[in-house]
């Protein structure tokens, strides 16, 4: 799910990475790296369950509130954070997501 986000990430303009050290997608520099996608994966009587929150256009304000995934020394970000007036819409990143996960199916 992470190299699937990041090549979604990668054809919408922005540079990011795995960390391995941090479950999710991380963007920015090593210093104070920033979480753009957090993933979970679970398995349940053997049958398993996954899911992502890409963070698109998100408030992110409320993260202010939180201590996101209990790191408390990095921060949140979006994509519409990252590329400013250059955000696509909702409907470009969902297909650039859905495009990018049939290459791994």
């Amino acid at each position: 799910m992470q190299e699937m986000i990041i090549e979604a990430l990668r054809q919408i303009g922005i540079e990011a990475r795995r960390d391995a050290s941090a479950v999710g997608v991380w963007v920015g520099d090593s210093e104070r790296p920033e979480k753009i996608c957090a993933l979970g994966v679970r398995i349940r009587r053997g049958v398993s369950m996954h899911g992502l929150a890409l963070n698109v256009s998100t408030d992110l304000s409320y993260f202010n509130l939180i201590v996101p995934c209990g790191i408390c020394n990095r921060g949140v970000t979006s994509i519409q954070k990252v590329l400013g007036e250059r955000v696509p819409t909702m409907e470009v990143v969902k297909n650039t997501v859905s495009q990018a996960f049939s290459k791994y199916i």
